[in-house]
């Protein structure tokens, strides 16, 4: 079987992370989920953090946010 890689970028997303979270891992069998963060100055990376040690789930930042 293959697997499915889900990768989303996130800003600002600490409203709907969780939901989002969820309902991937309650639908899709069989996947990896990547989450690159873009700096969200809210608490999205908080929450995802906070998945990872539930869950298989990939997680990177932009350490500053890039303007140019």
């Amino acid at each position: 079987m293959k697997k499915i890689l889900i990768i989303i970028p996130t800003y600002n997303e600490v409203n709907n992370i969780k939901m989002l979270i969820n309902d991937i891992f309650k639908y899709v069998k069989n996947f990896d989920l990547l989450f690159i963060d873009d700096n969200s100055p809210d608490k999205t990376s908080t929450i995802i953090k906070k998945f990872q040690l539930k869950k298989k789930i990939f997680f990177c930042s932009q350490e500053k946010k890039n303007l140019e």
